[in-house]
C-alpha cells in the first residue's frame, strides 16, 4: 500500500511520498511520525490548517487520511476514508486513540472496504459524497501564493475578483436588458413594441433590477483597492487598502458578523453578503464577500458554520469599508 505523510507546515494537498509499504513498515511509520511535536506546533493557530496526517493509498483509488490533532491536552485522531460505491464517497471517524488507530491501519490493510465502513459508522462519524466535495472545493477560492516580503514565508493573497464580482450582478442585467430583448425579438418578427409599452417595461424591470446594481456598485466601491494576505501557521494578517497597509491580530478580534439579505430567495440580489470583524481596541474590519469567498474566511479565521452570527438586511449596504487606520 502507499504511504504519504503531511506535516503541520504543508499546504492543504501537499504530501510527502514515503512510498509502497507493508503492514509491519507502517506501524513503524505511524509510530515514528512526531504526532505530539506537529499538533502542538498548531495547537494555538486560529485557522483550518493542515492537520498532521499519515496517508494510506490503495491501488483502486480508495484511501484512509489519518489526521492528528491536540484536545485538552491530549493526542487522538480522525480517519478520513474515501471509497467509491456507485460514486465516490467520503465518511470520516472521529476522536480515536492512537491504540484504536493502531488496529484500524491492520484491519484496513486486511479487511474489505465494507467491512471497514461498518467499523467507521458504528461509532462518531460523519459522511459526505464526492459530488459535495466538488461543489465546495470546485468553486470556493483557489488558493493564490505570493512573495509578498522577500524575507518571510509566502503569503495566501485575496483581493476582489471580476467573475465573482460579474456573477453577484448577472440576473440583475438580465432583468435590466430583458425589455430591450423583446423590443428587439418585436422588430423583427414585424410586430414591435410602441414607445409607451417599452418604456413602462423598462421602469418595472428596472425597478427590480436596482437593488442589485446598488449593491453591485457599492460593494465594488469598497472592495476594489483591498487586498489580504495570510500566512499558515500565522494569526497575523495583512490588509491593504491601497498603499495603506495594517498588519492585524487574530488574537484581538472579539466577534464576527456576517450581513446578509433578507429578501426572498429569488430575489436577483440576495447573493451580495459582507462579513463585519470588530476587534477588541474597537476597531471594525469590513470585507465583502467579493474578496474572499464564505468557506476561504471560515478556513482563515477558523469559524465553524455553527458559530456564525447574521444579520439580516433588504440590502446589506457596506457603510464602512475598514477600520480608519487602514485608510478607508
Amino acid at each position: 500500500m502507499e504511504i504519504r505523510l503531511k506535516y503541520s507546515s504543508y499546504d492543504s494537498f501537499e504530501f510527502k511520498l514515503i512510498g509502497k509499504k507493508s503492514l509491519n513498515e507502517t506501524i513503524e511509520i505511524f509510530n515514528s511520525y512526531p504526532w505530539a511535536e506537529e499538533t502542538a506546533k498548531i495547537k494555538n493557530i486560529k485557522e483550518q490548517i493542515s492537520y498532521p496526517t499519515l496517508k494510506l493509498l490503495k491501488d483502486n483509488g480508495e484511501y484512509i487520511e489519518i489526521n492528528g490533532f491536540n484536545k485538552n491536552e491530549q493526542l487522538f485522531f480522525n480517519v478520513k476514508a474515501k471509497y467509491k460505491k456507485i460514486i465516490w464517497r467520503v465518511i470520516i471517524g472521529l476522536q480515536y486513540s492512537d491504540k484504536e488507530i493502531l488496529d484500524f491501519i491492520k484491519n484496513y490493510f486486511s479487511e474489505s472496504t465494507t467491512t471497514i465502513l461498518t467499523k467507521i459508522k458504528s461509532r462518531r462519524h460523519t459522511m459526505n459524497s464526492a459530488i459535495m466535495d466538488f461543489l465546495v472545493y470546485g468553486f470556493s477560492d483557489k488558493d493564490k501564493l505570493v512573495l509578498f516580503d522577500k524575507d518571510a514565508p509566502r503569503y495566501f493573497e485575496y483581493k476582489m475578483k471580476g467573475s465573482r464580482a460579474f456573477s453577484k450582478v448577472f440576473f440583475s442585467l438580465i432583468f435590466l436588458l430583458m425589455p430591450l430583448g423583446f423590443h428587439i425579438y418585436t422588430v423583427l418578427t414585424g410586430n414591435p413594441f410602441t414607445l409607451k409599452i417599452f418604456l413602462f417595461l423598462q421602469l418595472l424591470l428596472g425597478l427590480f433590477a436596482a437593488p442589485g446594481l446598488i449593491l453591485f456598485f457599492n460593494h465594488v466601491k469598497h472592495s476594489k483597492n483591498i487586498k489580504l494576505y495570510f500566512q499558515k501557521n500565522n494569526n497575523k494578517f495583512i490588509v491593504l487598502n491601497g498603499s495603506d497597509k495594517v498588519v492585524l491580530n487574530k488574537d484581538e478580534i472579539e466577534t464576527f458578523v456576517k450581513h446578509v439579505c433578507n429578501a426572498s430567495g429569488r430575489a436577483p440580489w440576495t447573493d451580495f453578503e459582507y462579513w463585519k470583524i470588530k476587534f477588541k481596541n474597537g476597531d471594525i474590519l469590513t470585507l465583502s464577500d467579493m474578496i474572499i469567498d464564505d468557506m476561504t474566511f471560515m478556513k482563515h479565521f477558523n469559524i465553524l458554520a455553527t458559530d456564525k452570527v447574521k444579520e439580516k438586511q433588504f440590502l446589506p449596504l457596506i457603510k464602512q469599508a475598514t477600520t480608519a487606520n487602514i485608510g478607508s
